[in-house]
């Protein structure tokens, strides 16, 4: 039997598949990847479906483990940044039964994605108030959170397992948070803490309820601040205070609780602010702009110098149109007149009106008839602009009773108030103007050119300006040379005052000058103000007779003059007085800025001074200046901008008195010195007009006349020769005695010093106490150490020969202090001397001269302690330094005496550090000890020095 051999079985591959087909690494971030190979065909084997790996390029990539079916993708351990561009690579797995059947995997190599963290919640809070935020992120590591400021924001994470956290609001003002993980860092989420007080309007009586703006001066409304803080917060308010940032527009009336009421003052617009304090020891403040209109009846207003020295409602305003008063009789009608005013506001910022405020109800003794409002002043603030208006309200009442509200506006203008060219009047007199005051006008701008004709603006209400032919000027033009018969002359125009003008007035006329601007060529124009003031009668002659050739003008002559020439039994506040020349043998100088300024021909206008005790510009700030003989000045008062009278200021004029006399005298080993009247006589030949001299006390010995106490007395210059200096024992060095010498009349002839120099002076004296001290130098106490905190002003005391010890070396810096002992350091230390008594009277002839000047009582027991009060009293006699009438800097003292000392330049007394914070302690109940008192004795002598070199004390 034949067996027939079987059809060879034909295996054939038809495809490859890969699992996956594409793969992606992120460098620094993706691991090892597995790609399976999947054969397919016909009658295939297991080596059939068999598959060869190969990499195209291989720069970022590898094959690892391979098989015939599988192998393991992964990147290159030298890969560890990403290729500037993605990059793709072929991984291709080749049939080994059929080369031709392929597959390929596509692999994309690129940088690996950032994680990402977002913080979500809520961006605004109350005080108080929590809220939970939510972190989503696809970092890997722990979570920490964080707050830019934890004052306001803290932030805490919950403990729940999830990436939220509790932010808790503190205080107002706004923070953000934030979470960290690992170094990969979140979003930052901004919150804002509100303010925690609000502020609104209620109860405005002028327009609605909640309306922030007044209308009508006097108006009111009130402001309340509630709370805003988170729901369950302890959070409480405990006080308001409240500001203005203007206090002329509103005023600010009674609080109420957490209220207050707010008063309409003037036109204008402020903001008040709430400053509040509140329990959890924090501060809020919010603020609530106010509005304030008229609401008056009626509108006026007047043109004001911005350098005006004041402008007065009963005078035409700084252009020549009608004052005010005319303003408001013409408001209100022809067959009424304004009878009583009452300013409702006298306070603006940019000026002030000198008149009282009228209270609310407008009470009868606050009113103005019209003929007082007519001499209230407005002033310019000396911070105003031109442009700038300054607006009040007033209340009128007209002669039948009717009543209205006026609304007064001055707007600045440039200019002063003086005038381009000024005349001054008595009441009712005509008034002639001078050609030549127009010529130098317009010379003053072209001094080459020539003037040739004027024009006259609109003719005053006070008045009319008339013309050589007594009729009115009107608008035409006056020649200073007329070549025609139709060219009327400058030279005879007038102004005519109305004869009802019965008070000081001011008239204002502007003018046009025209000419040539060189030679005769060109045209040129300047415009001005003729000023006339109508003035009462002149006042008598102020009289001055310098002394030590000086003399400073006293502004009580410049009012009793006014109420000579006025009738007036009392002189307005705002009377200023404007010079009209300057002296011709002396000098009249301002002292009131940082440096002196003599008053010349071309700045005496400049300014008027007045009669004010403070401010710039004060008649008190001039001094007059002169040896030469009599000096005559011009002047006139003004009230406000009204010149109201005329005057002279006479100065007799007298040589200098020296102050520079200087006698010296030399003491050798302790020694006493005796003056000489022929000593003095030779050092200046003033003191041979001199019938007595006065002395002041020697810092550094003892001045006696047969034997009694010399200085601060009169000695007759004939009994010179009886007076002896004696130098302190110890002392060496030269001592000054400041003295002044007086004539029969008591006028001052010389002053000068007497300089004694003390040499081989040996230390035998007794300190306080009666013992021998022999202490010159500090350093031979031998209780004092090297850095004692009192020792630099122990040895200065020393070397002055105030403190030479307790005997035997010892200073004893924790004893107390005596009475007798602080009379003689206080008294020394101000150049007061006495000589020593004995025994524990050693210090009576302090006692006595303490006494004898009223500084102290006769029943103080010299050896008892004395008190920090007593102490700060005597001082501050001693010195001149009254007693503080209120307040005090002390926590704990009240005494007068001793907060003056607190306020001294040097600091007398200072006290001490408050243990609980605050004001210092003075300690008036602890001893005064001697170690303290150094360092009080040495300022005594500062200030001494300071506030006495070369003064006089007792008239001297």
């Amino acid at each position: 039997m034949t067996v027939e051999a079987a059809d060879p079985v034909t295996s054939t591959v038809s495809k490859v598949t890969l699992s996956p087909s594409s793969l992606t690494f992120e460098v620094g971030k993706s691991t090892a990847q597995i790609v399976t190979a999947t054969v397919e065909g016909t009658n295939l084997a297991d080596a059939d479906k068999y598959v060869e790996w190969a990499l195209a390029p291989n720069d970022c990539v590898e094959l690892a483990d391979s098989s015939n079916t599988s192998t393991k993708v992964q990147l290159k351990s030298s890969v560890t940044t990403a290729p500037a561009t993605t990059q793709t690579v072929k991984l291709t797995a080749t049939s080994k039964k059929d080369t031709t059947i392929k597959a390929e995997c596509t692999i994309t190599i690129k940088a690996a994605e950032a994680p990402t963290a977002t913080i979500t919640g809520v961006g605004t809070m109350k005080l108080g108030g929590i809220q939970n935020v939510t972190l989503t992120t696809t970092a890997v590591g722990t979570v920490t959170w964080k707050s830019t400021d934890e004052n306001i924001l803290t932030v805490t994470a919950n403990s729940n397992g999830t990436n939220t956290a509790t932010v808790t609001a503190l205080k107002e003002g706004s923070a953000k948070i934030y979470a960290m993980i690992g170094s990969v860092k979140s979003n930052e989420l901004t919150i804002a803490v509100e303010k925690p007080v609000t502020i609104s309007v209620s109860g405005n009586n002028s327009t609605t309820s909640t309306s922030n703006t007044l209308v009508g001066m006097n108006s009111r409304l009130d402001l309340n601040v509630g709370l805003n803080v988170a729901s369950g917060s302890t959070t409480a308010i405990k006080s308001v205070a409240w500001s203005l940032d203007s206090k002329n527009v509103v005023t600010l009336g009674n609080t109420t609780g957490n209220s207050v009421a707010v008063y309409a003052n003037s036109v204008g617009t402020t903001t008040v602010t709430a400053t509040v304090y509140l329990t959890n020891n924090q501060t809020a403040t919010v603020t609530q702009p106010i509005t304030v209109k008229s609401g008056a009846n009626y509108s006026i207003g007047a043109s004001v110098y911005v350098e005006s020295s004041g402008y007065s409602l009963g005078d035409e305003d700084d252009k020549g149109k009608d004052s005010i008063i005319e303003q408001i009789d013409a408001k209100l009608g022809s067959s009424r007149y304004c009878k009583y005013v009452w300013f409702d506001t006298t306070s603006h910022t940019k000026g002030d009106l000198d008149a009282y405020k009228s209270g609310s109800g407008h009470p009868t003794n606050d009113r103005y008839d019209a003929d007082d409002a007519a001499d209230v002043v407005f002033t310019p603030d000396s911070s105003a602009k031109v442009g700038d208006v300054a607006t009040f309200t007033l209340t009128v009442e007209d002669d039948k009773g009717t009543v209205y509200t006026f609304e007064v506006s001055f707007t600045l203008i440039e200019g002063t108030s003086a005038g381009d060219i000024t005349y001054s009047a008595a009441l009712g007199e005509d008034v002639y103007f001078d050609v030549s005051d127009f010529e130098d006008f317009y010379n003053d701008k072209y001094s080459s050119g020539y003037l040739e004709y004027v024009t006259f603006g609109s003719s005053s209400s006070n008045g009319t300006l008339y013309n050589e032919d007594g009729k009115t000027a009107g608008s035409s033009s006056y020649y200073v040379d007329p070549s025609k018969s139709s060219q009327k002359s400058l030279d005879g125009i007038y102004f005519s005052p109305k004869s009802s003008m019965k008070r000081s007035t001011t008239v204002k006329i502007s003018f046009t000058a025209r000419g040539t601007k060189r030679n005769d060529t060109g045209t040129g124009e300047v415009s001005g103000t003729v000023t006339i003031f109508y003035l009462n009668d002149s006042a008598s002659d102020i009289v001055y007779n310098t002394t030590a050739g000086k003399v400073t003008l006293d502004p009580k002559d410049f009012n009793e003059a006014y109420k000579q020439a006025t009738g007036s039994k009392t002189a307005p506040s705002n009377l200023t007085i404007e010079f009209q020349n300057v002296p011709s043998n002396g000098t009249l100088t301002y002292t009131g800025g940082s440096k002196d300024k003599d008053l010349t021909k071309s700045n005496v206008k400049s300014n008027r001074y007045t009669t004010k005790s403070s401010g710039t510009y004060r008649l008190a700030q001039l001094t007059y200046t002169g040896t030469r003989g009599k000096d005559t000045i011009d002047y006139i008062a003004y009230s406000g901008g009204t010149a109201q009278f005329s005057g002279k200021v006479v100065f007799n004029g007298t040589a200098a008195v020296p102050t520079d006399v200087v006698v010296t005298y030399g003491s050798t080993g302790g020694q006493a010195v005796r003056f000489s009247q022929n000593d003095f006589v030779s050092a200046n030949s003033a003191m041979s007009k001199a019938t007595k001299v006065r002395f002041v006390a020697p810092a550094n010995g003892t001045l006696l006349m047969n034997g009694a106490n010399a200085s601060g007395v009169d000695i007759a210059t004939t009994l010179l020769g009886t007076v002896t200096y004696q130098p302190k024992s110890g002392f060496n060095g030269q001592d000054k005695i400041i003295f002044a010498a007086y004539d029969a009349s008591n006028n001052t002839v010389a002053s000068g010093t007497v300089n004694i120099t003390v040499i081989g002076n040996p230390t035998t004296g007794t300190t306080p106490g009666g013992t021998p001290g022999g202490v010159s130098d500090v350093s031979q106490f031998k209780d004092v150490s090297a850095t004692a905190w009192y020792r630099d002003n122990l040895a200065t005391l020393v070397r002055k020969g105030i403190i030479t010890g307790k005997g035997e070396g010892k200073f004893d810096p924790l004893g107390t202090v005596t009475y007798g002992e602080a009379l003689k350091m206080v008294l020394e230390s101000c150049g007061y001397t006495a000589a020593l008594g004995t025994g524990s009277n050693w210090a009576i002839n302090y006692k006595n001269l303490a006494v004898s000047r009223g500084w102290i009582s006769s029943d103080i027991d010299l050896n008892a302690a004395i008190s920090r009060n007593a102490t700060a009293e005597l001082t501050a006699k001693v010195l001149g330094v009254s007693a503080v009438t209120s307040g005090s800097p002390f926590a704990d003292e009240a005494n007068g005496y001793a907060a003056a000392l607190y306020y001294t330049s040097p600091q007398i007394f200072a006290g001490s550090p408050n243990p609980n914070g605050g004001k210092p302690l003075f300690k008036n109940s602890s001893p005064l000890l001697r170690q303290e008192v150094c360092a009080v004795i040495c300022r005594v002598s500062d200030y001494h020095a300071q506030h006495t070199t070369n003064n006089m004390p007792d008239g001297i």
